[in-house]
Protein backbone atom coordinates (compact mmCIF):
# COMPACT_ATOMS: atom_id res chain seq x y z
CA UNK A 1 0.00 0.00 0.00
CA UNK A 2 1.47 3.49 -0.76
CA UNK A 3 2.56 5.97 1.92
CA UNK A 4 1.50 9.69 1.73
CA UNK A 5 4.77 10.62 1.77
CA UNK A 6 7.79 8.16 0.14
CA UNK A 7 10.23 7.04 2.63
CA UNK A 8 13.41 8.73 0.70
CA UNK A 9 11.26 11.88 0.83
CA UNK A 10 10.76 11.26 4.43
CA UNK A 11 14.71 10.55 5.13
CA UNK A 12 15.01 14.36 3.87
CA UNK A 13 12.92 15.65 6.91
CA UNK A 14 13.76 13.43 9.26
CA UNK A 15 17.15 12.51 10.18
CA UNK A 16 17.53 8.67 11.44
CA UNK A 17 20.13 5.71 11.37
CA UNK A 18 16.74 3.22 11.29
CA UNK A 19 16.55 0.99 7.85
CA UNK A 20 14.05 1.79 5.37
CA UNK A 21 11.75 -1.07 6.96
CA UNK A 22 11.54 -0.27 10.47
CA UNK A 23 11.36 3.77 9.01
CA UNK A 24 8.62 2.25 7.23
CA UNK A 25 6.68 1.12 10.46
CA UNK A 26 6.87 4.37 12.20
CA UNK A 27 5.38 6.16 9.06
CA UNK A 28 2.45 3.07 8.42
CA UNK A 29 1.91 3.31 12.72
CA UNK A 30 1.68 7.55 11.84
CA UNK A 31 -0.82 7.26 9.03
CA UNK A 32 -3.48 4.95 10.96
CA UNK A 33 -2.73 7.91 13.61
CA UNK A 34 -4.08 10.28 11.08
CA UNK A 35 -6.66 7.78 9.77
CA UNK A 36 -7.94 7.39 12.82
CA UNK A 37 -8.10 11.06 13.65
CA UNK A 38 -8.88 12.82 10.67
CA UNK A 39 -10.35 9.67 8.90
CA UNK A 40 -9.02 7.56 5.71
CA UNK A 41 -8.23 8.88 2.83
CA UNK A 42 -10.39 8.65 -0.49
CA UNK A 43 -14.14 8.84 -1.18
CA UNK A 44 -16.46 8.90 2.09
CA UNK A 45 -19.71 7.47 2.66
CA UNK A 46 -21.88 8.82 5.67
CA UNK A 47 -25.13 8.84 6.73
CA UNK A 48 -27.60 11.73 8.43
CA UNK A 49 -30.66 11.64 10.00
CA UNK A 50 -33.13 13.43 7.54
CA UNK A 51 -36.28 15.80 9.06
CA UNK A 52 -34.45 19.15 8.93
CA UNK A 53 -33.10 21.90 6.32
CA UNK A 54 -29.34 20.99 6.84
CA UNK A 55 -26.95 18.00 7.07
CA UNK A 56 -23.55 18.95 8.73
CA UNK A 57 -21.12 16.53 6.86
CA UNK A 58 -17.90 15.40 9.14
CA UNK A 59 -15.26 16.44 7.05
CA UNK A 60 -15.09 19.26 4.25
CA UNK A 61 -16.20 18.14 0.89
CA UNK A 62 -14.51 19.02 -2.28
CA UNK A 63 -17.60 17.14 -4.69
CA UNK A 64 -20.31 15.50 -3.57
CA UNK A 65 -21.02 12.31 -5.70
CA UNK A 66 -24.27 10.95 -4.72
CA UNK A 67 -27.11 11.85 -2.14
CA UNK A 68 -30.22 9.86 -1.68
CA UNK A 69 -32.88 10.28 0.76
CA UNK A 70 -34.42 7.07 2.46
CA UNK A 71 -36.83 4.86 0.57
CA UNK A 72 -35.76 6.60 -2.54
CA UNK A 73 -35.49 4.31 -5.63
CA UNK A 74 -32.58 6.95 -7.10
CA UNK A 75 -29.81 9.34 -6.32
CA UNK A 76 -31.18 12.54 -5.86
CA UNK A 77 -30.04 15.18 -8.92
CA UNK A 78 -27.63 18.02 -7.95
CA UNK A 79 -29.90 20.69 -8.22
CA UNK A 80 -32.63 18.76 -5.24
CA UNK A 81 -29.65 20.25 -2.67
CA UNK A 82 -26.83 22.52 -2.56
CA UNK A 83 -23.66 22.44 -0.73
CA UNK A 84 -23.00 25.77 1.53
CA UNK A 85 -19.89 27.59 0.71
CA UNK A 86 -19.14 26.21 4.21
CA UNK A 87 -18.07 23.07 2.67
CA UNK A 88 -20.12 20.99 5.41
CA UNK A 89 -23.47 21.98 4.90
CA UNK A 90 -25.44 20.04 2.65
CA UNK A 91 -29.51 21.63 1.84
CA UNK A 92 -31.95 20.19 0.75
CA UNK A 93 -34.34 22.06 -2.12
CA UNK A 94 -37.15 22.32 -3.49
CA UNK A 95 -37.62 22.49 -7.40
CA UNK A 96 -37.77 26.43 -7.30
CA UNK A 97 -34.38 26.19 -5.31
CA UNK A 98 -35.45 27.08 -1.98
CA UNK A 99 -34.43 25.05 1.10
CA UNK A 100 -37.26 22.24 2.17
CA UNK A 101 -36.36 19.24 4.69
CA UNK A 102 -34.79 16.36 4.14
CA UNK A 103 -36.91 12.70 4.32
CA UNK A 104 -37.59 11.83 7.60
CA UNK A 105 -34.67 8.99 7.97
CA UNK A 106 -31.21 8.21 7.35
CA UNK A 107 -29.95 10.41 4.37
CA UNK A 108 -26.66 8.72 2.30
CA UNK A 109 -24.22 10.91 0.92
CA UNK A 110 -20.93 10.27 -1.05
CA UNK A 111 -18.20 12.31 -1.42
CA UNK A 112 -14.75 13.42 -1.69
CA UNK A 113 -12.96 15.37 1.26
CA UNK A 114 -11.26 18.54 0.50
CA UNK A 115 -7.70 17.54 -0.01
CA UNK A 116 -6.06 17.44 3.20
CA UNK A 117 -2.80 15.56 1.77
CA UNK A 118 -0.06 19.01 2.77
CA UNK A 119 -1.29 18.77 6.38
CA UNK A 120 -1.70 15.28 6.50
CA UNK A 121 2.52 14.85 5.51
CA UNK A 122 3.24 17.42 7.61
CA UNK A 123 1.89 15.64 10.79
CA UNK A 124 3.13 12.24 9.35
CA UNK A 125 6.41 13.85 9.51
CA UNK A 126 6.17 15.44 13.01
CA UNK A 127 4.83 12.00 13.90
CA UNK A 128 7.75 10.02 12.91
CA UNK A 129 10.04 12.54 14.27
CA UNK A 130 8.38 12.48 17.54
CA UNK A 131 8.72 8.26 17.70
CA UNK A 132 12.07 8.06 16.71
CA UNK A 133 13.79 11.47 18.84
CA UNK A 134 11.14 11.52 21.16
CA UNK A 135 11.13 14.97 21.10
CA UNK A 136 9.17 17.50 18.64
CA UNK A 137 11.95 19.69 17.09
CA UNK A 138 10.80 23.06 15.84
CA UNK A 139 7.82 22.13 13.84
CA UNK A 140 5.73 24.47 11.80
CA UNK A 141 3.11 24.20 9.24
CA UNK A 142 0.19 25.61 7.85
CA UNK A 143 -2.87 24.52 5.80
CA UNK A 144 -5.26 27.51 5.18
CA UNK A 145 -6.24 29.13 8.04
CA UNK A 146 -4.55 26.83 10.08
CA UNK A 147 -0.84 26.99 11.42
CA UNK A 148 0.71 25.25 14.41
CA UNK A 149 4.49 25.78 15.25
CA UNK A 150 6.64 24.22 18.54
CA UNK A 151 9.38 24.89 20.01
CA UNK A 152 13.03 23.46 20.83
CA UNK A 153 12.76 21.77 24.29
CA UNK A 154 9.09 20.74 24.93
CA UNK A 155 9.10 16.85 25.20
CA UNK A 156 7.31 14.88 22.64
CA UNK A 157 4.32 13.43 24.98
CA UNK A 158 3.54 17.08 25.75
CA UNK A 159 2.91 18.20 22.00
CA UNK A 160 2.43 14.57 20.51
CA UNK A 161 -1.99 15.66 21.00
CA UNK A 162 -1.66 18.89 19.62
CA UNK A 163 0.27 17.64 16.56
CA UNK A 164 -2.68 14.79 15.95
CA UNK A 165 -5.79 17.38 16.79
CA UNK A 166 -4.44 19.17 13.88
CA UNK A 167 -5.51 16.63 11.51
CA UNK A 168 -8.39 16.20 13.60
CA UNK A 169 -11.68 16.13 11.70
CA UNK A 170 -13.71 19.58 12.80
CA UNK A 171 -15.75 20.33 15.55
CA UNK A 172 -14.92 16.62 16.43
CA UNK A 173 -18.13 15.00 14.21
CA UNK A 174 -17.54 11.61 13.46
Amino acid sequence: MPHIIEIEDLRTLVETDLVDAALELELSAAEAELDRIAGPLGEVREYHRGGGYALILHRFAGSIRIVREPLASADLVASAWRLDPDRRSLWRLDSSGLATTWADGLVSVYYQPSDDLALRQAVAVALVRGAITGVPGVLGMTEGNFSIQFANGQTWSSVRDDVLSSAARPWGFG
